[in-house]
C-alpha cells in the first residue's frame, strides 16, 4: 500500500546523505532518482548539491551523483554541473579522479543537451 512506501521513501529521503554512501545503500537513492517522483529526486539533488565536490570523487557516491545528472529535471542538473564547475582547479582535479573522472564525463553529457 502507498502509505507503507511513503514512510519508507520519506525514511530514505532523510537518511540520503548517508545511504548514498554506503555500499548498498547507495543503489536505494540511485532507484528513488530514477523512480521517484520530481520533488523526491529534487530533494536527493538539494544533498548532493550541498556536498558536491566530495560526493563526486566519493567511490560509492559518485554512481549516485552521475544518477541525478541522468535523472533529474534539467534546473537541478544544471545547479549540480554548475557547482561542480564553479572552480576551475577543482573541475580539473575532479577529471583526474580514477572516481570523479566518471562524473565528470557524465557532466559533460549533460552540458552537450
Amino acid at each position: 500500500p502507498s502509505w507503507q512506501t511513503e514512510g519508507l521513501l520519506e525514511e530514505v529521503l532523510t537518511s540520503a546523505s548517508q545511504l548514498c554512501r554506503h555500499t548498498f545503500g547507495n543503489f536505494v537513492v540511485q532507484h528513488v532518482l530514477e523512480h521517484g517522483t520530481a520533488s523526491q529526486r529534487h530533494v536527493v539533488a538539494e544533498m548532493l548539491y550541498a556536498d558536491i565536490q566530495r560526493l563526486a570523487r566519493h567511490r560509492v557516491a559518485s554512481h549516485v551523483v552521475r544518477a541525478a545528472l541522468v535523472h533529474c529535471i534539467p534546473e537541478d542538473r544544471q545547479r549540480l554541473v554548475t557547482a561542480m564547475r564553479a572552480d576551475a582547479g577543482e573541475l580539473a582535479d575532479l577529471a583526474h579522479h580514477h572516481c570523479g573522472s566518471f562524473v565528470v564525463r557524465e557532466m559533460r553529457r549533460e552540458m552537450r543537451r
